[in-house]
């Protein structure tokens, strides 16, 4: 259901009994946002009060879990090439404000990657991408388009080279498998007999998920403890 069917809580309620077959503490609830990416800040706390108070008409309390899904990943991942971008994670800043309110609430998201289940298509040029998540924020390293050269991987070596560069957010080598990976590829030593792995699209897709994974469960861990 989306979040307009709220509005109508009695029959939000009758519904959700009826599809789901089960009663309210057998019930997962996710209220799933979707791409959040075009939300500017004040609408984001407007729909966080939106969201607080429907979780307080139908008592989201009783359900067995609540779950708040977004993600601020487009669809098209438009940035500059040869340049680290910045995107804010408005799912994460906003999950926080209704957390403030309903402390059972769980975070949800879409990983390092948008909403849309789109096949791969072998028949594009992948401009090699590191996708690293930080406090608020997504970190987007990213290489360019060779046209000579359209799966030129190796860019990962020095694209690696400059998130650990970045210390103030590289988490270091030991902090996930992931991170592990970056380190190791920034720190390969090519030369023309010994043929580096640099790993190509498919291969960065863990990477990329492992460090995030790993990352958001210290980031909620931190926030439920304090």
């Amino acid at each position: 259901m989306g979040i307009q069917e709220l509005e109508d809580v009695n029959n939000f309620e009758e519904r959700l009994y009826k599809d789901a077959g089960a009663d309210k503490q057998s019930i997962d609830l996710i209220v799933d946002l979707g791409e959040v990416v075009q939300l500017p800040q004040d609408v984001i706390k407007s729909l966080a009060t939106v969201i607080c108070f429907m979780l307080t008409q139908i008592k989201a309390s009783d359900f067995r879990n609540v779950i708040v899904a977004g993600s601020s990943f487009p669809e098209s991942l438009n940035v500059p090439q040869n340049k680290i971008s910045l995107l804010e994670r408005k799912e994460w800043i906003l999950w926080k404000e209704v957390h403030n309110k309903h402390s059972y609430v769980k975070f949800g998201d879409y990983g390092p990657d948008d909403p849309h289940d789109q096949e791969y298509d072998h028949g594009i040029t992948i401009i090699p991408t590191i996708r690293y998540t930080s406090e608020n924020t997504w970190y987007i390293v990213r290489g360019i388009r060779d046209p000579r050269n359209p799966y030129d991987y190796t860019q990962f070596h020095s694209l690696s080279q400059k998130l650990i560069n970045i210390s103030d957010i590289f988490c270091g080598k030991d902090f996930s498998w992931g991170d592990m990976k970056i380190y190791e590829c920034a720190n390969q030593k090519c030369t023309g007999s010994n043929n580096c792995n640099h790993g190509n699209m498919r291969s960065w897709v863990p990477i990329n998920t492992n460090h995030h994974l790993t990352y958001v469960g210290h980031q909620v861990a931190m926030l439920v403890s304090s």
